[in-house]
């Protein structure tokens, strides 16, 4: 009977196979050049969604995942709350275990390094500018007085944004995006703008 560590080592084999199957290994390849990603965070990703095609908007794929702030009317006023937890519970959580990366220094690690070898220099570009954003992100709501589990949350639905583009749009994904649109906004055509904000070229 294995011991735990090599039950790990097997299942961790097996993942890093399945990743370069042909149906998974371009895509998981991409998400790998992103900090926080390693193959099997990328492999459950694309196991989990599957075709991608089916969300149309980065806000969809936000919502599925449950990482969009629930909201709560009383009368004419309507409050945000915390996130909805509906959805996928396992992406979630991965992503969110990702995008405590994020508060780490902006570096491009040995081991990122390595997992980008080969990899197109617009995927690269494009982890880059998630990589100084999510960070900047994070530690602004911190010192905004949220609380670091709160604003990694956060951190994880942006992160879901570039993924998103990552694989929807493939090498047309742009690596400039416009500063999001009133976030605390509840009209209608500020929540069809959010869809936008990781597309528009600045």
């Amino acid at each position: 009977m294995l011991h735990r560590k090599d039950r790990l080592a097997v299942l961790t084999k097996s993942v890093e196979e399945l990743a370069k199957e042909d149906r998974y290994a371009e895509a998981a390849g991409w998400l790998c050049c992103f900090r926080g990603i390693k193959v099997i965070t990328a492999i459950t990703l694309l196991t989990e969604l599957f075709s991608f095609g089916r969300f149309q908007s980065p806000r969809k794929l936000m919502s599925y995942l449950g990482l969009v702030p629930s909201e709560h009317s009383s009368g004419e006023s309507e409050k945000k709350g915390s996130i909805t937890k509906m959805g996928n519970r396992r992406v979630r959580s991965i992503l969110v275990q990702a995008s405590w990366n994020q508060a780490k220094q902006i570096r491009v690690s040995k081991d990122l390094t390595k997992r980008r070898a080969g990899q197109p220099a617009w995927v690269i570009k494009l982890a880059d500018r998630a990589m100084v954003r999510l960070h900047k992100r994070y530690w602004h709501l911190v010192s905004s007085g949220k609380m670091p589990t709160k604003a990694v949350v956060a951190v994880a639905r942006e992160m879901v944004g570039f993924i998103w583009a990552t694989l929807h749009y493939g090498e047309q994904a742009p690596v400039h995006f416009k500063e999001p649109i009133a976030r605390d906004s509840n009209s209608e055509e500020e929540k069809r703008q959010t869809g936008v904000e990781f597309l528009e070229t600045a």
